[in-house]
């Protein structure tokens, strides 16, 4: 995701982090549910225009339903880690009305999660709605026009305007 946001815009850099499996993690795996690897083999299959990408995304819906989470909390799954999955979907249709519609409707359930309490307010996942932005700013480069505004979106990250820009 932060490959996403980061505009990694040389396509090679992101061709390359996408063509890396996500098999061996999930073979070795005993911390994450299973969604969390579908959802990377569904981002890496829109970037690069696999034709399983639809299977990637359903299997990865399919996987963070309450009944088959065995790690994450089902709240902070439905509320941060479902809506960029919606995202991808209507990206991938590319449907600007609908795809504004679902991501205002993300960056509301952030925030409600975000501000539920003091220590959500101030976390990572409380103050950037980071996979509303990842999918956002892949939706930016695919020519889609995004409205929706929100302090849980950084604008500039959005538009892609580098930030304290260093050398790799």
């Amino acid at each position: 995701m932060l490959a996403c946001v980061c505009r990694e815009n040389e396509k090679q850099r992101m061709t390359e982090i996408c063509r890396f499996p996500a098999s061996p993690p999930r073979r070795a795996d005993g911390d994450f549910d299973a969604y969390v690897y579908d959802r990377v083999e569904a981002v890496q299959a829109y970037w690069l225009k696999r034709p399983e990408f639809g299977d990637e995304l359903v299997a990865a819906v399919a996987g963070t339903g309450p009944p088959v989470l065995r790690h994450a909390h089902s709240e902070g799954v439905l509320e941060l880690r479902c809506p960029p999955m919606n995202l991808l979907t209507q990206s991938a249709r590319k449907d600007d009305g609908k795809f504004d519609a679902e991501l205002a409707k993300a960056l509301e359930w952030h925030k409600e999660y975000g501000t539920h309490d003091q220590d959500r307010a101030l976390s990572a996942d409380g103050l950037t709605a980071l996979g509303p932005l990842a999918v956002s700013c892949l939706a930016v480069q695919a020519g889609h026009t995004i409205t929706a505004e929100s302090a849980h979106l950084p604008t500039r990250l959005l538009r892609g305007i580098p930030v304290n820009e260093f050398p790799t």
